[in-house]
């Protein structure tokens, strides 16, 4: 982006909480679409425009030195024998429910996390550290799994219920320009992890 918009400077910053978004003057914001502990999707704040920039699928994943000691579940009813780790959103939801699909096979688990964590990049790093199973969207972890720092589990299963990613910014007329470019470009960089282009492309 900055090779393109060599003036236009980013400062990237972690949140934890979403009402931080004006407090630290922060003008796009990209997260998962956020969903309420028993299911259905979150609607933004007024005044926020939501853009989708991607859906990818989940992938579910531990370290070699984990399994290697756990041995690899087999079903997803395995991974409640399995020390799992789950993502707490910026809402403070806890991903503790998996559910899968096998053809007509669904499953779905519930499970007691022994490590909650906020924060994809920090979840991923403990799935490298072999503290337990995690589950992020595939585009998270992509470098990992082909570095095999992460080794896919239960490959025959698809775990659903992936959020689309957006990117959250506030609704002005016009839009700011710095804002219009930074969404446009990430809209058009993310675009070969989305499922519905994929399938656009592939004819279904």
């Amino acid at each position: 982006f900055q090779q393109e918009y060599p003036q236009i400077a980013i400062d990237l910053i972690s949140i934890d909480d979403r009402g931080e978004l004006g407090e630290k003057g922060i003008d796009v914001l990209i997260r998962g679409r956020g969903t309420r502990q028993r299911g259905g999707a979150r609607s933004e704040p007024q005044g926020l425009v939501a853009r989708k920039l991607f859906q990818s699928k989940y992938a579910v994943a531990a370290s070699q030195e984990y399994l290697n000691r756990a041995a690899a579940p087999r079903t997803p009813a395995d991974l409640l024998q399995h020390s799992c780790i789950a993502h707490v959103s910026l809402e403070h939801d806890v991903g503790d429910e998996w559910e899968f699909v096998k053809s007509t096979e669904r499953q779905k688990i519930k499970f007691p996390p022994k490590l909650r964590i906020q924060g994809v990049d920090a979840v991923c790093e403990a799935g490298i550290a072999g503290c337990g199973v995690i589950s992020l969207l595939a585009a998270s972890i992509e470098d990992e799994l082909r570095s095999r720092k992460l080794v896919a589990v239960l490959p025959d299963w698809e775990r659903t219920g992936a959020r689309p990613i957006l990117a959250i910014y506030r609704k002005t007329v016009p839009v700011v320009p710095q804002v219009n470019a930074f969404v446009r470009y990430l809209v058009d960089a993310y675009r070969r992890y989305d499922l519905a282009d994929r399938r656009r492309k592939e004819g279904h």
